[in-house]
């Protein structure tokens, strides 16, 4: 997993994969003010992985890719991933 650029999770997709929301934890310094690009992919055996997609959603930002990277289309609606932030010490 990549996010805006950096590389923040090494860990194999695959160990990833039950049922319902996934727990992966990043530093917060990886997040920037606005706007963050979240990438997700794996270089395991897997044909796929499969994102829940808020259909009615038109912000049009979310893409994927079957040819690893090499072109990219868009999701019809927005693929939805959480992040829960949490302050751990005192500012």
């Amino acid at each position: 997993m990549k996010i805006n650029g950096k590389p923040v999770a090494t860990a194999s997709i695959a160990e990833h994969l039950e049922p319902g929301w996934q727990k992966i934890k990043i530093e917060p310094s990886s997040l920037k003010k606005g706007g963050n690009v979240i990438e997700l992919m794996t270089t395991d055996s897997l044909s796929y992985v499969y994102f829940g997609v808020d259909k009615d959603s038109n912000f049009g930002k979310s893409l994927y890719s079957r040819k690893r990277g090499k072109h990219f289309e868009e999701v019809k609606g927005e693929c939805m991933i959480r992040l829960i932030l949490k302050i751990t010490e005192a500012l």
